[in-house]
């Protein structure tokens, strides 16, 4: 795919993987990320790599009619009308786990490892801009957990009721 000149989008610093097998195209970003991780957690991308990859065609030849869109020898999907900082915000919430050292675990299991996520929805900290690009990336690409996560995240924060 060609880019116009001086508009091109560049490779993102942390989420450019060099095993990634393919690459996401936004405004302003590049990722090169994994297939399989991403659908995981989505079945928007599930499906779309499935038509990848189904009986030698691809789903940009079943959907318009023409041949897949490539970046350094791997397909190439673009994202239209998301901003690279809001995808960026969703993939390192796929990718990017946290650790912190829990009593807990060191009681029960003999180890005192704790996991969370990029997103860590009992933040109060968590910015607005970040907030809003999860809940509507991951509805309009159904990462349902993290969705999930980000309306109990709002709940907490903005509750209906008064009495919660």
């Amino acid at each position: 795919m060609a880019f116009p000149a001086g508009d091109s989008p560049q490779p993102h610093e942390i989420l450019w993987f060099s095993d990634g097998n393919v690459v996401l195209a936004t405004d302003q970003y590049l990722f090169k990320v994994h297939k399989s991780l991403l659908a995981l957690h989505s079945s928007v991308f599930k499906d779309m790599f499935e038509l990848l990859n189904a009986d030698g065609s691809n789903a940009t030849e079943i959907c318009v009619g023409s041949e897949q869109d490539v970046y350094e020898g791997l397909p190439l999907v673009t994202l239209v009308g998301d901003k690279g900082e809001d995808v960026a915000h969703l993939l390192r919430t796929i990718y990017e786990l946290k650790c912190v050292f829990h009593a807990f675990f060191r009681v029960v299991f003999d180890f005192n490892v704790f996991f969370w996520s990029y997103h860590d929805r009992h933040s109060r900290d968590t910015p607005l801009q970040t907030v809003v690009a999860l809940l509507l990336l991951s509805t309009k690409y159904d990462f349902k957990a993290i969705r999930n996560n980000v309306i109990m995240q709002i709940s907490r924060l903005h509750p209906i009721r008064l009495s919660d």
